[in-house]
């Protein structure tokens, strides 16, 4: 069994993971350029490995744009994105107003981001190719706002990791296939499609938190994860700075797409994040104490070596994949871990089904 951190100790000096902003936002360069087999005034622009739907005619492979990301919050107040904002307006808790990007289909091709001329972004058009320029265009990542009911009582605490993994398509090809190769040991699970919700020891407190807050231990999502026996442990165990990180799901979170029958909470990250450095050390599940395992979220290997793989080799994988946890139903994607031989992680990316995400985004999901 795992105690304490003394498994993330050894080797703090050349494992540690800073946490980073996401680049909403870049300068980068068209990749490639294919007709639409189904629209004669549209065609798709490939940019950082995303299949973008651009006006015919518009780009050429080499050129230089900007490409922002889906999920990105546009300011409305920013004329060079009022052609979206009929498409829909959210706002944010701050009072910020924008379209929100999602994946789309059009005419039968999903499209991921939105690809633009720089000729109309003067202030980042200097900018280097791989330039993340969200700040400069005032650019925000969307975050669904939780409803301020009884159930927040703070927010999330300083110095602790949230749960978000780098899309595969984002990531340098030539660092992706150096992580799958030097890996001693890769692990794939299922992305789970429900709600984040993380144990924090801080400072020798017990923290339960979900998206940018914490939660009271009395809600019903914090109760389940603190009853079972992995939050057992964490409360009896942990030391300041540990962390458990999972997913909720079932009836109540999100939709409950899956169809679950009975809420639950299963543990994917456990860790140990050094005060005031920002250094993060998440350990493999197998180095898990093993009333853990079989709580996990379900694993989901593909067939064959998949060392080799290249972004398009995950993303074809992800894409149609049944769930584990709910058989007959498509998962959300897979996140990808990479460990070395004392079972830290080294690198980890998500890859999305993208039939999933176009039927989130038709159904204004998150």
């Amino acid at each position: 069994m795992m105690r304490g951190t003394a498994g993330y100790r050894r080797l703090q000096a050349d494992l540690g993971m800073m946490s980073m902003t996401r680049a909403l936002a870049t300068i980068s360069t068209v990749t490639g350029v294919y007709a639409h087999p189904d629209a004669n005034s549209i065609e798709i622009a490939v940019v950082r490995g995303w299949d973008c739907v651009v006006r015919k005619d518009q780009h050429m492979p080499g050129d230089r744009v900007l490409y922002i990301e889906i999920d990105t919050h546009l300011p409305k107040a920013d004329e060079r994105f009022a052609f979206l904002m009929g498409r829909g307006v959210r706002m944010a808790p701050d009072g910020f107003e924008g379209h929100v990007l999602r994946t789309v289909r059009l005419r039968g091709i999903i499209s991921q981001g939105l690809v633009m001329g720089l000729d109309d972004f003067p202030e980042v058009a200097e900018h280097p190719v791989g330039a993340d320029v969200t700040d400069v265009l005032g650019l925000r990542l969307w975050e669904q706002p939780i409803p301020l009911g009884d159930d927040i009582c703070g927010q999330w605490p300083k110095g602790f990791p949230k749960t978000d993994e780098e899309r595969v398509q984002n990531l340098d090809p030539v660092e992706l296939a150096d992580a799958l190769r030097q890996a001693h040991s890769i692990d794939v699970r299922e992305k789970l499609d429900g709600s984040s919700l993380s144990l924090l020891n801080v400072d020798g407190r017990i923290a339960v938190c979900s998206r940018n807050y914490e939660i009271r231990k009395t809600s019903g999502r914090a109760i389940i994860a603190l009853n079972s026996p992995a939050g057992e442990w964490f409360k009896e165990d942990s030391e300041p700075g540990n962390l458990m990180q999972g997913e909720s799901v079932g009836p109540g979170v999100q939709g409950n797409p899956l169809r679950l029958a009975t809420q639950q909470w299963r543990p994917f990250t456990l860790g140990h994040c050094v005060p005031g450095t920002g250094l993060v050390f998440k350990a493999h599940p197998n180095l898990w104490a093993s009333f853990a395992l079989d709580q996990a979220v379900p694993s989901s290997f593909p067939a064959g070596d998949m060392r080799g793989w290249l972004s398009e080799d995950w993303v074809r994988f992800a894409d149609g994949l049944e769930s584990q946890l709910s058989p007959g139903k498509q998962a959300e994607g897979v996140v990808v871990r990479c460990y070395d031989s004392a079972g830290l992680e080294t690198y980890s990316f998500k890859a999305l089904n993208n039939n999933v995400l176009a039927r989130q985004a038709k159904k204004g999901k998150g």
